[in-house]
């Protein structure tokens, strides 16, 4: 049987958020949705929460385009994927502290330092601020966010939900919310104002480590609530951690700085 050639690629990740990443600035890799799902799975293949390609771009300093690990589909736009694309980007050969990325409908600011990347991730879009939903005898209450991906954020009194699981898909695929999918973050802020928080994340299927533009959509609902800017430390169930400048002007938010480490952590093909 003769043998087809191999697709070399890149593992990294972003606060434990991982990424299969490969150089298609020729374009010749093959998009096709079993194939990703394939390469994403972590018993059958590489392993990943989703594959990104680093594509040429006429208005950046490169294109990503994000594929879902589960079914392979395309995705707008992923946070701590575009921090990870940045640092292909540099161990590429950019030398430069900004790097621009054009993904599906935006361009995104980016700053290197060292293995840290943070984002620009402007002012995202609000959908719902004060909707509830009925989950048995308890009304649950949601924002809805757009940061570039649309998110629920439901605040709880603590993280460690025994139903988490339950509750996620619950709210993933909600008639009301959004019966396509939804990502869906569970919240809590303590004394000193860190945000605690679990995201079940749309196109994995599962929680994740971590999530940056879930983290995005918690901060500004944070910001909705107590109208608080500047810094703020986000923790994850998973114990990593994001840092976020929110900036505003009264009651007008103006944008959000996220930030973060980034690792490569290995390269092979496949």
């Amino acid at each position: 049987m003769e043998r087809s050639a191999l697709t070399p690629f890149n593992k990294y990740h972003g606060a434990g958020n991982d990424f299969i990443i490969i150089d298609d600035r020729e374009e010749t890799f093959e998009i096709d949705a079993e194939r990703i799902a394939r390469m994403c799975h972590r018993q059958y293949g590489i392993g990943s929460d989703g594959l990104i390609l680093l594509q040429k771009s006429e208005v950046a300093d490169g294109k990503m385009r994000m594929f879902n690990a589960k079914d392979g589909k395309e995705s707008p736009m992923c946070g701590n994927g575009l921090r990870c694309l940045v640092g292909l980007i540099r161990d590429l050969g950019h030398d430069k502290e900004l790097c621009t990325v054009e993904t599906m409908n935006k361009t995104y600011n980016c700053i290197i330092r060292g293995n840290r990347v943070e984002v620009d991730m402007g002012v995202p879009k609000l959908i719902e601020t004060e909707g509830t939903v009925q989950f048995g005898e308890e009304t649950i209450p949601y924002m809805m966010l757009d940061t570039g991906v649309p998110h629920v954020v439901n605040f709880v009194e603590t993280i460690d939900l025994d139903d988490f699981l339950k509750r996620a898909r619950f709210l993933h695929r909600n008639e009301k919310i959004e019966p396509h999918g939804i990502n869906v973050n569970f919240a809590t802020v303590d004394d000193s104002g860190t945000i605690h928080m679990r995201t079940y994340e749309r196109g994995v299927e599962a929680e994740t480590f971590a999530c940056g533009t879930g983290a995005t959509a918690v901060c500004v609902s944070v910001w909705l609530r107590t109208k608080r800017s500047g810094p703020l430390n986000v923790i994850f169930g998973s114990g990593e951690k994001l840092e976020f400048e929110v900036s505003a002007e009264g009651k007008t938010l103006k944008g959000l700085t996220m930030r973060g480490p980034i690792q490569r952590v290995f390269a092979g093909s496949m």
